[in-house]
């Protein structure tokens, strides 16, 4: 048997050096470099995210609009901060948790979000989140104690975790022309949303 794939190795170098090589052979090679040249990047982005473009296009306003959500809801005790100690019957270091316990709930959750997305789903996660803030939300709303208070917005601030995930999110639904942009957008409403926040809470105290 090595014999034989000797012979036929051989074989082919004296086709080759000799200029016999089979037409077969060769058009068989024109043929497969000319469907590489058909699928460029941009026709399979072109053709993969075509069809689904008139719903593409409101994601990313919808994770934009949850990030302002977000960061209003981290930034709106920042301008009341002085009356907790009064509101909540506590002294001021204990008081200093309700916005202690978002920023720290908030940066963990960053980190482990991102990490659970990659293993069970943005999208899934990023729901999860938003509903952890809801359920922050009216942990604090219902309750005028400090122990209950530093909870929920210990849970509102695991919400923060969304933010990476929509940028995951982004990065793999959003065609690679309009990527960049459409990371700005949600990045930037961050800073939208904490600056929404601080006049709104200085109207309402």
């Amino acid at each position: 048997m090595t014999k034989q794939m000797t012979k036929d190795l051989d074989r082919r170098i004296d086709d080759v050096s000799t200029g016999d090589t089979p037409t077969h052979d060769r058009s068989g090679t024109t043929e497969l470099f000319a469907g590489a040249r058909d699928t460029e990047p941009e026709d399979l982005a072109t053709v993969t995210f075509g069809e689904y473009e008139p719903a593409r296009r409101a994601l990313v306003p919808v994770l934009a609009f949850s990030g302002i959500a977000i960061a209003a809801m981290q930034t709106l005790t920042v301008p009341i901060i002085a009356d907790p100690p009064r509101l909540l019957n506590a002294t001021a270091s204990d008081s200093a948790w309700v916005v202690t316990s978002t920023l720290l709930a908030g940066t963990v959750a960053a980190a482990v979000l991102g990490k659970l997305g990659d293993m069970y789903g943005r999208r899934k996660l990023f729901l999860i989140a938003l509903g952890l803030m809801v359920a922050g939300s009216l942990i604090s709303g219902f309750n005028s104690d400090l122990v209950p208070m530093i909870i929920g917005r210990a849970v509102q601030g695991v919400a923060l975790g969304a933010i990476p995930l929509g940028i995951g999110i982004i990065w793999e639904q959003v065609p690679p022309d309009r990527r960049s942009t459409a990371i700005a957008v949600m990045s930037g409403s961050i800073g939208v949303g904490g600056a929404l926040a601080i006049p709104i809470a200085a109207l309402v105290a």
